[in-house]
């Protein structure tokens, strides 16, 4: 019995830690809002799905998460998403599209960037710039 509870606290630990790794906290989004790079933020482009939301957040917390670099940037991006999280608080996501080959550069307002392939890219951007 003593064994079992032993290899159950493993697998636990184990299953706990790969989760932390490939996740890179998009979680507990309430909304979000999505618009071109140099318009501000409206409220009819605002998606409340949970459909929706837990594709994108899917597709976010799957990205390849960069860490120690620092980029700058000589174009705007195209686009960028508002994260409305369920305490309230905001998160900005910049998308800069065709950044490298087949990849788009997420720059978040936290400092954080993400990589992400032009596929999944255009699955976001349908979802959010459908009409609405």
């Amino acid at each position: 019995m003593k064994r079992k509870i032993i290899i159950l606290a493993m697998a636990f630990l184990i299953c706990t830690f790969i989760y932390s790794m490939f996740n890179n906290g998009f979680s507990e989004i309430e909304s979000i809002v999505i618009q071109k790079y140099d318009e501000p933020f409206e409220k009819e482009m605002q998606t409340v799905d949970k459909e929706e939301i837990g594709t994108v957040s899917g597709i976010l917390n799957r990205s390849n998460h960069i860490v120690f670099t620092r980029y700058e940037f000589a174009s705007e991006p195209e686009y960028k998403i508002q994260l409305i999280y369920l305490d309230k608080t905001r998160e900005e996501l910049y998308f800069h599209e065709n950044f490298s080959n087949n990849t788009t550069l997420i720059a978040s307002n936290l400092g954080e960037y993400y990589k992400i392939n032009n596929k999944q890219t255009k699955i976001i951007l349908d979802l959010l710039l459908k009409e609405k």
